[in-house]
Parts: C-alpha cells; structure tokens; sequence
C-alpha cells in the first residue's frame, strides 16, 4: 500500500477552506469589516458547513460561497471569486511542514542505525 494521490487531492479541496479562514478573516478586516464581527459571520459559516459535511455527507464543501453571499461580505466588495482564488496555492498552506517531516525522517533514521536488529525484524505468523 501507498499513498493515493487521487484520494489526497479531494480530502485536501475538501477541507482547504477550513484552513484558510483565517486569510479570509484578513481580507475581511482589510475591507473595513470589524475583526469581532468578521470572525463572528466565518464561525457561524464554517460550523454550518462542518455540520452540513457530517450529518448530511455533502461531498464539497460551499464554505466560500456562503461566505460571499453574507450581506456584509456583500458590501464589502468580498466576492466568491476572491474567496477561491485564496485556494488556487494549496501548498502556501502546508507551513512548515517539510521541515518537520524532514525531522522525523532524521530521527527514525537515529532510531533505525542504533537499532538495526529490531528494524529489520520480520514477525512470524500468529495462526
């Protein structure tokens, strides 16, 4: 077994406007709305479409575009369109993540040179 590319991408569309509510709430701030208030309209969207994704099993997630329909957002000038265009570099939300998984990389391989017996131990059937 190995990773699924395919799988990886639709969890990551899924989930990705989850993770960039906090650029939204940006943008939001920089367009003149109150940051408490802001933060208060991305809450009650982003519980509603967490919600909607359990209980109903919707398969994409419409977080973006009820945000832009949000009468504030409206006014504003925040439209679905630049809401997306947060998503389009999927990678600019992945931190430092490479660094972290290059350390653990380092570490198992500390772990696997102190203890080449146990990493190349094969288990034997249990029935």
């Amino acid at each position: 077994m190995g990773p699924y590319p395919a799988v990886i991408s639709k969890e990551v569309d899924r989930y990705l406007p989850f993770l960039a509510t906090t650029e939204v709430l940006a943008i939001a701030v920089k367009s003149g709305i109150g940051r408490e208030e802001a933060h208060s309209i991305i809450k009650k969207h982003a519980i509603a479409e967490a919600l909607s994704m359990r209980e109903q099993g919707s398969e994409g997630n419409c977080l973006m575009n009820n945000l832009a329909s949000e009468p504030m957002f409206k006014e504003a000038g925040i439209t679905e369109e630049l809401l997306n265009s947060l998503l389009l570099d999927k990678k600019h939300f992945i931190g430092n993540a490479n660094m972290q998984i290059d350390a653990v990389i380092e570490k198992c391989g500390e772990l696997i040179e102190r203890n080449r017996n146990a990493a190349s131990y094969e288990p034997r059937d249990i029935l």
